[in-house]
């Protein structure tokens, strides 16, 4: 249900956003919440966290009178989850434990660049030396998206399907080559490896501690409450994380373990998201990249279009298939950029939304190129539009979620 703050909670939800509230809705906190009045034009009154709002009362009646709900996202369009009986199952149960722990990749891959840049990441015990040599090989250069290939790879060492990869290695009693650069498996090679290594490292920080101090003075400025990967959000651009000063070799290291557990926490909550019994046909990806003097994240969610998923024909979804397939990222040199690029047969509909005016004049200028490159597949442009701004979604919230906002 969508629910807006009254006018006695405006200014509540203005302490909110200023901070003073930060803390009790922060991500994976749980608010207790009541049903205060039904209202006639199908409204309902609700007050959960301190904070009362009226809700369009869609599931109103399946609200009971005292409920708790669950965090999933903040910032100034909050999302909340209901917890009911029906969400007990582990599926549900394992998500809700899992979004406390999770945070952006962005974090972790600052800290990793600043981390190879230094002279000590040599002087490191070789399994450490060998995960982030992992971890880097797992992140693939813009370059290889360019072709379909590449694409297919890319989403699929994302370390969304790491769990299916291993099923099919032990199935065939074979390597299964695409374990080999998946995401998955190089944080948690990682998380594992920099756990044991703080007790590894005293004698090597005292050694050299005097240079250490001189060049290891920069930290990854976590953001908090990057909002979770979920399929009842819309797509987000996710910028590089900054880098803070004034911290020592044992917080940078420290930092990589940390910042591991939360992007494995984040990747779980993907894959548990694009769950067949969550989302049948679609899937939210989010796949790291290499970029000049750093790396970006891009975040794609793909779906297919309920009439065909219930076709069950595959040869009618190749073939005549309705998907929709969007992407957001945000570039040093471009700024946030996000599409919505919808498949019809062969009949390709494209539109493309971006902060900075140079960056749409740019998108603009490529549309004959994207023309050229699409008709070379048997595909046809019918429609690109571009324009300035980020898209104000409509939010396809599943039933459980309240989107509430100010």
């Amino acid at each position: 249900m969508i629910v807006q703050p009254t006018n006695f909670a405006a200014l509540t939800w203005a302490g909110a956003a200023a901070g003073t509230l930060s803390d009790s809705w922060r991500v994976g906190s749980v608010l207790q919440g009541r049903l205060l009045q039904q209202l006639s034009d199908g409204m309902a009154v609700l007050r959960i966290g301190g904070t009362t709002v009226e809700a369009d009362a869609v599931d109103a009646q399946s609200v009971p009178q005292q409920f708790q709900a669950r965090v999933l996202s903040n910032g100034q369009v909050p999302v909340l989850e209901v917890i009911s009986a029906k969400q007990a199952a582990p599926l549900g149960m394992a998500l809700r434990a899992t979004l406390p722990r999770q945070n952006g990749y962005a974090p972790l891959l600052a800290n990793f660049s600043a981390l190879a840049k230094r002279p000590m990441a040599r002087t490191l015990p070789a399994p450490a030396r060998m995960a982030l040599a992992q971890l880097e090989d797992s992140v693939p250069q813009p370059a290889e998206l360019r072709t379909a290939e590449g694409f297919k790879q890319a989403v699929s060492r994302s370390g969304l399907f790491y769990e299916n990869h291993l099923l099919q290695a032990a199935r065939s009693n074979t390597s299964n080559p695409a374990l080999q650069g998946d995401f998955k498996g190089a944080l948690m090679r990682v998380a594992q490896v920099f756990s044991k290594l703080p007790d590894e490292l005293p004698a090597l920080i005292q050694a050299d501690a005097a240079k250490l101090a001189a060049q290891l003075r920069a930290e990854t400025d976590a953001a908090p409450d990057v909002p979770p990967p979920l399929m009842s959000r819309p797509l987000q651009a996710q910028a590089r994380a900054t880098l803070a000063p004034q911290t020592d070799a044992l917080r940078l290291l420290s930092n990589m373990r940390d910042h591991a557990h939360s992007a494995l926490a984040r990747l779980e909550i993907a894959q548990m998201a694009s769950h067949p019994s969550h989302s049948p046909a679609a899937w939210m990806v989010e796949i790291p990249l290499r970029g000049r003097d750093g790396y970006d994240i891009m975040q794609v969610r793909v779906e297919r279009e309920t009439d065909d998923a219930q076709q069950g024909a595959e040869e009618s979804a190749a073939a005549e298939g309705r998907w929709t397939l969007g992407f957001s990222l945000d570039l040093p040199a471009l700024g946030p950029v996000q599409s919505e690029i919808r498949l019809h047969g062969t009949q390709v509909h494209v539109r493309l939304w971006a902060e900075q005016a140079r960056t749409v004049q740019q998108l603009d200028a490529g549309m004959s190129h994207l023309a050229a490159v699409l008709a070379e597949s048997g595909l046809s442009l019918q429609q690109m539009q571009c324009q300035r701004g980020m898209p104000v979604s409509s939010n396809n919230v599943s039933p459980p979620l309240l989107d509430a906002s100010a």
